[in-house]
């Protein structure tokens, strides 16, 4: 009886987020999470120093909606291009004004996007992370890393077939700004398919990277925090423990 008090008392200590690794009798691994997840401690930690998890949320997101948008305009100025090579009759000439100003849009949005991207970005204490992160952007293949290449995969991007689009969009794109692996938008992501998603499609997506990034299992989120933030041979982004 001892036996079992004590260990109700160690599973109280639990809910007070005193250890993160131990689980319950009481329940499920995941119902066990879920239900201590409000008394848990949301920040990440790098080196000693915790860092509130919204912080990189918000880059990975707004990081996102730029190469959305990037991947936009290079898929409408490839169709203004191929639409310009037709014979010059009047339905061409329609499509060719509605596809310039989608363009035109989607060019403001982009720039609206950096803005909110750099609001961001200016949020990073400078060291080490801010250090990291600038330092990992010098090298414009920044993104061709372990962590982001499998979530390209995952995703059904570029990285899961062979035609090597992401590891070579930073040679042909002519803007550094979004420059990134494939989203909804990706021109050739598009071809494979054969289809286009509606815009409603497309916000349920963008809705869903941050649910994941939020959800109360942070795999997702740590596998995201490495590859954006971290250097080879320094310490990995961990949950608060």
């Amino acid at each position: 009886m001892a036996s079992q008090d004590m260990f109700k008392r160690s599973s109280f200590n639990l809910f007070r987020g005193r250890r993160f690794e131990a689980v319950d009798w009481y329940w499920s691994p995941e119902d066990n999470f879920k239900h201590r997840r409000h008394a848990l401690d949301t920040r990440l930690q790098y080196g000693s120093l915790k860092y509130d998890r919204e912080l990189f949320i918000s880059i990975i997101c707004n990081e996102y909606a730029l190469r959305v948008s990037a991947q936009r305009i290079e898929m409408l100025q490839k169709e203004i291009k191929a639409l310009e090579k037709l014979t010059n009759i009047e339905v061409d000439q329609i499509q060719f004004a509605q596809l310039n100003t989608g363009l035109e849009e989607v060019q403001k949005k982009h720039s609206l996007q950096k803005h909110q991207l750099y609001i961001s970005e200016s949020m990073i204490p400078e060291r080490p992370l801010k250090q990291n992160y600038d330092s990992l952007r010098r090298n414009p293949d920044w993104y061709m890393r372990h962590e982001l290449i499998q979530d390209c995969k995952d995703r059904g991007g570029c990285c899961s077939r062979g035609c090597g689009c992401c590891a070579q969009r930073y040679l042909t794109s002519e803007k550094m700004n979004g420059i990134g692996h494939c989203t909804w938008d990706c021109w050739c992501c598009l071809q494979y398919r054969g289809f286009d998603l509606s815009a409603e499609e497309k916000e349920k997506a963008e809705k869903e990277l941050g649910e994941n990034l939020r959800s109360w299992n942070p795999a997702y989120l740590l596998k995201m925090t490495d590859g954006f933030f971290t250097k080879p041979g320094r310490w990995n982004i961990s949950w608060i423990r």
